[in-house]
């Protein structure tokens, strides 16, 4: 398992961080050298899909509150840490496992299919099924989040699509900011919530885009988004403006795009599993640039007293 032995130049070690250089420098310093064309990248096309963080994650319609956890054991923890939300907090799983493996972190995952960590009301979708559960859940969270022993830290993220209904005077992404603002004012005063900026989107059908390009070192290029096609505008963001004394974001963008393009190939890691989610070997390629942005992020809270900002 290649991601087990991790090459330093592996995935997204290859474009940030401070082994980008000798990537750059290092003709050898291929991580898959050796294979038998040089457009190889794992996974492949045909396997990607089922490349997905393991989690406990609730499914869309369920409003069961399942609760696991990674890193070291609580009784032994510096630091106990909750990851919140629907699949787009799940997908980082991968990389904080590795973060909180190395800083002796014990992490809590309340995760659930399409519903971010948020009070506001969603939109019925396909059926109200989903929008009663995703409600029902949250309520359960926040109870769950006010009960775990010695948590200080809450990351959260979520997707960025519009998926909250409109109000007289709102829109719905007005109100997704402000069902943000008011689930992260809950949380226990001593928390710090630290927002992690939605991942940006690949192509339409990347996935079979490499598939037709596979084995081939274009495939990347050819598959490749401008960056200000892949970003938009993102309510986690919008919200975390709103509450500066606790809420600090975290933005990944330069690990997946460099100036003009989001790239789905980055260190001959597949970066996509589909057309929002990333795979969960990128993840975990992403461990020590999360660590470095969570360390940078985490800074005490000016406000002890409550969520002001």
């Amino acid at each position: 398992n290649v991601v087990r032995v991790m090459p330093p130049c592996l995935g997204a070690a290859s474009i940030t961080g401070p082994e980008r250089h000798t990537c750059e420098a290092d003709p050898h310093a291929d991580p898959l050298s050796g294979t038998a064309s040089p457009g190889a990248a794992v996974p492949s096309p045909a396997a990607v899909h089922e490349d997905i963080p393991k989690t406990c994650q609730a499914s869309p319609t369920s409003s069961r509150l399942n609760v696991c956890s990674v890193g070291v054991p609580a009784s032994s923890a510096v630091r106990t840490v909750a990851l919140v939300g629907d699949s787009h907090a799940a997908e980082w799983e991968p990389a904080l496992e590795r973060v909180a493996n190395r800083e002796g972190w014990h992490v809590v995952m309340l995760l659930k299919g399409s519903c971010a960590f948020n009070t506001s009301q969603r939109r019925a979708g396909s059926g109200s099924r989903e929008a009663r559960s995703c409600a029902a859940w949250n309520r359960k969270a926040a109870v769950k989040l006010q009960q775990i022993p010695g948590l200080d830290l809450v990351i959260v993220s979520a997707d960025i699509k519009d998926l909250y209904r409109a109000s007289e005077g709102a829109s719905g992404y007005e109100n997704a900011v402000s069902g943000y603002v008011a689930a992260w004012r809950g949380l226990p005063s001593t928390v710090q919530v630290d927002v992690i900026a939605d991942t940006p989107r690949p192509v339409p059908n990347v996935v079979d885009c490499l598939a037709l390009h596979r084995g081939q070192a274009a495939a990347a290029t050819a598959c490749a988004r401008p960056r200000t096609a892949a970003l938009g505008d993102d309510p986690l963001v919008s919200a975390a403006e709103e509450l500066p004394a606790r809420v600090r974001l975290v933005t990944m963008t330069d690990d997946f795009c460099s100036a003009t393009t989001c790239d789905p190939i980055i260190g001959h890691v597949t970066v996509y599993r589909d057309q929002s989610h990333i795979s969960a070997t990128y993840s975990a390629t992403l461990a020590p640039a999360l660590r470095r942005a969570l360390a940078e992020a985490d800074k005490p809270p000016r406000n002890s007293t409550g969520m002001g900002g």
